[in-house]
């Protein structure tokens, strides 16, 4: 077998093997932080990294170079395993975020109009976060 190319691919093998391991150890390098400036950004940066991890999926999908089934294999287990952490962590800063910021809307002493205002500002983000969670929980199980 020829480990290092396969005619009419342009790339040798162990280079588009590289570029999947690379992808694969990108995703495992992201970090989702999830504070109350995320809060009313409608999950966009866990859904960012799920889309980069549907693309690597894809990618280990179309490579049918050498070894691509230990390469199938070791980096998409990492993918799995990544989104299924991130998804874990990411619900649960968000709810620790947001109780935070419901305990400090409820101790507030509101002496103007300006910060009803406010709370109901952020009141509306939570609740348009709930709303593209549950479009999100759509697109993640088609």
């Amino acid at each position: 077998m020829n480990f290092i190319s396969q005619g009419g691919l342009g790339k040798p093998a162990y280079e588009r093997r590289h570029a999947l391991y690379q992808m694969a150890c990108d995703l495992m390098q992201q970090q989702v932080t999830n504070d109350t400036v995320l809060i009313g950004n409608h999950w966009t940066n866990y859904d960012k990294l799920r889309y980069r991890a549907q693309d690597l999926t894809n990618a280990l999908a179309a490579y049918e170079g050498p070894l691509a089934d230990s390469v199938r294999s070791a980096c998409g287990s990492f993918a799995s395993n990544k989104i299924a952490q991130l998804q874990g962590r990411f619900v649960e800063d968000y709810v620790t975020a947001a109780t935070n910021q419901l305990l400090e809307l409820k101790t507030n002493i509101y002496t103007g109009i300006e910060s009803v205002k406010n709370a109901a500002s952020w009141l509306e983000k939570v609740d348009a976060d709930l709303q593209a969670a549950t479009a999100l929980g759509h697109r993640a199980t088609n």
